[in-house]
């Protein structure tokens, strides 16, 4: 891509070519330097051959994700640079799921505190009809308990709050 050479002139011998899902032909190491391969891999220093893997656990930014440098497309199915380009693309999603969860979870965690604070500071009937409750077992058997009561639909709202919850918890567990 520097020299802009045609494809009959490279020899390829000397200068291997990679040959993008896109159609578009470029030299191992003009994708090489735009991939930013010795960021990623230990490299021969005299060779240029790529000898193992980098052990690194830092996320890539956002300007990591490679395509082709003519059409934009991705290289994601090109062998050479898959891990990269999967690398960049788990981290954005793994960054878009932690933006989800946290907005969330503070809009759950708000819902809940409001609806405690109706209960606690409600008054009524509720209070004289039910004299003596004693829960027993799991938390499941207890709100199975307290749902059974007169005064259920006191803790309408609360009990919502706890389904969106355990919904919340299970498609994150599901999503992670």
């Amino acid at each position: 891509m520097i020299m802009f050479e045609t494809y009959g002139n490279l020899d390829l011998e000397k200068e291997p070519c990679n040959f993008t899902p896109c159609g578009h032909i470029f030299t191992l190491s003009t994708m090489d330097g735009t991939m930013d391969m010795p960021k990623h891999y230990n490299t021969d220093s005299i060779s240029g051959k790529i000898m193992g893997l980098k052990t690194t656990s830092e996320p890539f930014s956002s300007d990591e994700l490679k395509l082709c440098p003519i059409c934009r497309s991705s290289l994601r199915n090109v062998t050479r640079y898959g891990r990269i380009v999967r690398r960049a693309l788990l981290d954005e999603s793994t960054k878009k799921l932690i933006a989800w969860s946290n907005r969330t979870h503070a809009e759950l965690s708000d819902r809940l505190a409001t609806n405690q604070e109706e209960i606690l500071t409600s008054t009524g009937p509720y209070f004289t009809q039910v004299k003596h409750l004693t829960l027993h077992g799991s938390l499941i058997e207890q709100l199975a308990t307290v749902k059974a009561l007169k005064i259920s639909k006191r803790y309408r709202k609360i009990f919502n709050s706890r389904n969106a919850i355990q919904s919340f918890a299970n498609k994150l567990h599901k999503d992670e």
